[in-house]
């Protein structure tokens, strides 16, 4: 009955908005018929007006002439005849006649201008009225309208609360339903029991064994689940180590390869020889030959292919003086082919024996007489060539990769052999296999090993943090250009190092180091107290490729922590540059989180040097809007900018662009909040000063304050460039979107005032703005970040945003009215389209915000979830249908539970 009342009551009101919207259209009418009539009075009115004009001025003419001639008539003193008397008298009779008229059709006139002028005003009073009937019409148009979105709404709940009733029937039912069957189950239970019992009682007694055995099903597979479970996570273990097991194994079979290679080199290399003679046999081999002098020795300072010194032979006495190997024979060869299988020792010991055989038959042939030189095919073994001795010093190798970044060649590297001219026998023992001992007794060559300037540092089998902690403060204490040698054994030693620590996400031996030096540092948190603010930075490290740009004023060995880090990023492990910048970040958070805001800046240095040297500038402004949105109220945020600034002054310097755009609007946010600060704090104005010296940043005086900046950004939200701009650049729309709901969060979060964000911008500015397609997405967002800002404890109090509060105890009046909207708008099921898709996505992000930890407010977004069509459930963004699957799950777990 009431929804019927309801119905006439709206039916009576369309009616009467009916009758009065067709009023309006006959006032309006009338209103059009009589501004006709006015403009056609108006027109009359004119032309009555130059007529009056006109013969005013006639008569006036007619004055002047009469007095003229009555003049000219009483002067005359002649006497005249009654003829003429009668003439004149008849003339002036006439005249006065058409006097009379004219003053008569004067005065006629005069009366149809005062009728005119009436009806003006008339005209004039009539128009007043129906302009405030009309007034009056579209009030009441508008207040019909209200009524009849509130009876929308009205039948939109009735339409709910009817589901709802349909819902609990099926509820009832349902639970009925459960009923029945847990009596069903129970009287199988007890019927069960009956039948076990009257079992036992007719069976003799059991062992103890099958009493174990007689479990309930439930238990036992209770128990089976369980073990199951275990042999699962063992499973995972089992594997995991598996895994840790085929690299390891991995490792090992490559370092046996490139041993296996080294060494079969290092055996072959004194039998390689070389021809002087023209023949297409010794072109050939000379190739050969020219192909193994291009692999030179791979520099021992490289920590990818170790080198290897060939084994010293030993000579025998009747060996020739002119098989003299030569230097390039001598070397370590890495060949271009995949290494063949190690030989056993049987095999390398016959190869060795066959080899020698050959070579003191050529030998043999040597001292004979000239012997005709045959072809590559047909020669078993080449004559041997006499090897011109020289003293010139040979050239060293290509420059490795450490070498062409830092663009110079470092002392101490290249590795030169010198050629023992003495034939002497020499045996040395080897202790590596049989067959390199057969090598020696029949080896007719001489080699000797080669000297070596640079000696790498040897790493001890011991892994042990204190090493690492023992490079890393070489490092900080000395330059870049002497400790440049001392990079790769600390990478070398880090690859050995990860392996033996336990596997953990996002460790890395180095973090550990470099959070105690910046704990045992005593660095200055505001370093532009010893910099010139128009001096310019400088380069740090070496000369090309390799450096850092940072000011002098920064601490010596926090820049070399940079360079080093920045260095080992670059030459060795390029994949610790994201896992560095993350960590960092993360302690930059938790620093400024906790108010140590010293500890904070010394992390922030580090960041703007390796961003300012990667061109890394969305990183490094998310890093400060972390900063001013992350710090406590009370607490100085303006240090951590200030190095910001003083290491990359372009990132913080204002445009004088008109509109805001991007970041610009989130960097005059940052601008304002620091303003206010130094406002609220006037100790605190010497921190601002940096910012006017190196970032052209106005005066505290000059600056626009945190509510102008919103001012400012409202107008951007209801211009219609902003709502045109997603049609025509949808990539420029989501950017600037981003970062106006961004800016709009962070200067309500420094305003710190819930009452006036709520009133003052959600009630009265975001609300009617709902209505609008086009801005009804970015007002849900901005709706439900700046209602989680109301969620949280103030954060004046530190102690207390870090307590874990209730959202009762926590939340400030109207987030549940927030809440409820987002709700209502997220279970319209019926019609919706693409756009209203994705609102609903914008809204279950919203709720999920506004959850506060508390799974029962997340419910909602599981439900929607569920009910979702195929086709929008594969819109949905990954991260979001993660956290819906991850809330499912833990809601199936409380209700197992």
């Amino acid at each position: 009955m009431y929804i019927q009342q309801l119905e006439a009551t709206a039916e009576e009101k369309t009616k009467k908005a009916q009758s009065c919207i067709s009023e309006i259209s006959r006032l309006k009418k009338d209103l059009a018929s009589m501004k006709g009539g006015k403009e056609s009075i108006q027109t009359s009115h004119r032309s009555l007006q130059s007529e009056h004009i006109s013969l005013k001025k006639q008569h006036n003419e007619l004055k002047k002439d009469f007095e003229a001639w009555k003049m000219k008539y009483d002067i005359d003193d002649k006497p005249t005849s009654s003829s003429s008397d009668t003439t004149l008298q008849k003339e002036n009779d006439a005249l006065k006649e058409q006097c009379e008229a004219l003053e008569k059709e004067r005065d006629e006139w005069e009366n149809k201008y005062d009728a005119m002028e009436d009806d003006k005003m008339e005209l004039n009073i009539n128009y007043e009225m129906l302009q405030d009937s009309l007034k009056e019409a579209k009030q009441e148009l508008a207040t019909f309208r209200a009524q009849k979105n509130e009876l929308d709404t009205l039948r939109t709940k009735m339409a709910e609360l009817s589901k709802m009733q349909s819902q609990k029937q099926e509820l009832a039912s349902l639970r009925s339903k459960v009923l029945d069957l847990q009596q069903q189950l129970d009287e199988e239970r007890q019927h069960r029991s009956m039948v076990v019992s009257q079992q036992q009682q007719q069976q003799p007694p059991q062992s103890p064994v099958e009493r174990t055995s007689a479990v309930t099903p439930t238990r036992h597979y209770d128990h089976l689940i369980g073990e199951l479970r275990k042999r699962v996570v063992e499973k995972k273990k089992l594997l995991e180590e598996k895994r840790v097991l085929q690299d390891r194994y991995t490792e090992l079979l490559v370092i046996n390869s490139r041993l296996t290679e080294q060494q079969q080199n290092s055996n072959l290399a004194p039998y390689i020889p070389e021809f002087e003679n023209g023949s297409s046999s010794s072109t050939q081999l000379t190739q050969q030959s020219n192909d193994w002098d291009g692999f030179l020795d791979i520099d021992s300072f490289s920590p990818e292919i170790p080198s290897l010194q060939p084994q010293p032979r030993s000579t025998r006495g009747a060996a020739s003086s002119d098989l003299v190997p030569t230097s390039i024979a001598q070397r370590s060869r890495v060949p271009s082919y995949p290494s063949p299988p190690p030989l056993s020792s049987s095999t390398a010991a016959n190869n060795v024996t066959r080899t020698s055989l050959l070579l003191n038959a050529s030998a043999a042939a040597a001292t004979s007489s000239s012997v005709p030189s045959a072809s590559s095919s047909q020669r078993v073994l080449p004559e041997p060539q006499e090897i011109r001795q020289s003293n010139a010093k040979k050239t060293r190798g290509p420059k490795t990769k450490l070498e062409k970044l830092a663009g110079m060649r470092l002392p101490g590297i290249s590795r030169k052999r010198k050629i023992d001219e003495t034939t002497t026998s020499t045996t040395t023992s080897t202790t590596t296999t049989p067959a390199a001992n057969a090598t020696v007794s029949y080896t007719p060559f001489t080699n000797t090993t080669p000297e070596r300037p640079y000696k790498k540092p040897s790493i001890t089998s011991l892994t042990s943090m204190k090493v690492l902690e023992g490079y890393v403060q070489k490092f900080t204490k000395t330059p870049p250009n002497d400790s440049i040698h001392e990079l790769s054994a600390m990478a070398e030693y880090i690859t050995k190092l990860k392996m033996d620590l336990p596997k953990k996400e996002g460790n890395h031996p180095l973090f550990e180091c470099i959070s105690t030096f910046f704990r045992e540092s005593r660095s200055h948190a505001n370093p532009f107290l010893k910099s010139d603010p128009n001096a310019e930075t400088q380069k740090h490290g070496l000369s090309e490729n390799v450096y850092l740009i940072c000011p002098t004023c920064v601490d010596f060995r926090e820049r070399n922590m940079a360079w080093m880090l920045f260095a080992y990023c670059s030459l060795y492990e390029k994949t610790l540059y994201p896992l560095l910048i993350e960590w960092a970040t993360s302690q930059v958070r938790e620093h400024i989180k906790n108010s140590k805001i010293s500890f904070a800046c010394r992390y922030v240095r580090l960041l703007s040097m390796m961003y300012r040297r990667n061109n890394d500038k969305k990183r490094i402004n998310v890093l400060c809007y972390d900063i001013v949105r992350l710090a406590v109220l009370k607490d100085n945020f303006l240090l951590p900018l200030v190095n910001v600034g003083l290491i990359w002054r372009d990132v913080l310097a204002l445009s004088n662009g008109v509109l805001p755009d991007g970041m610009e609007m989130i960097m005059k946010v940052i601008q304002s909040a620091c303003v206010d600060f130094c406002v609220k704090n006037p100790k605190t104005v010497q921190y601002y000063k940096p910012f006017m010296d190196i970032c052209d940043w106005p005066s505290i005086e000059d600056s626009t304050s945190l509510s102008n900046r919103l001012v400012e950004f409202s107008r951007v939200l209801v211009s219609e460039e902003y709502k045109q701009l997603e049609s025509l650049h949808p990539v420029a729309f989501g950017d600037l979107r981003f970062n106006l709901v961004k800016a709009f969060e962070l200067a309500y979060y420094r305003i710190n005032d819930w009452e006036t964000t709520y009133n003052e911008f959600i009630v009265k500015e975001l609300w009617p703005l709902m209505s609008n397609s086009h801005i009804a997405d970015t007002c849900l967002e901005l709706m439900a970040l700046l209602a989680r800002t109301g969620t949280q404890p103030s954060p004046l109090d530190p102690s207390a945003r870090r307590s874990r509060l209730t959202p009762k105890e926590a939340e400030h009046p109207g987030v549940a009215v927030i809440r409820n909207k987002l709700i209502e708008a997220l279970h319209i099921t019926e019609g919706y389209s693409d756009d209203d898709f994705m609102l609903q996505i914008t809204t279950a992000k919203g709720l999920l915000l506004l959850s506060s930890q508390q799974l029962s407010y997340a419910i909602p977004v599981v439900i929607w979830y569920q009910k979702m069509e195929d086709r929008f459930r594969q819109l949905l963004p990954v991260e979001l249908d993660s956290n819906i699957n991850m809330l499912s799950a833990c809601l199936k777990d409380v209700v197992s539970a």
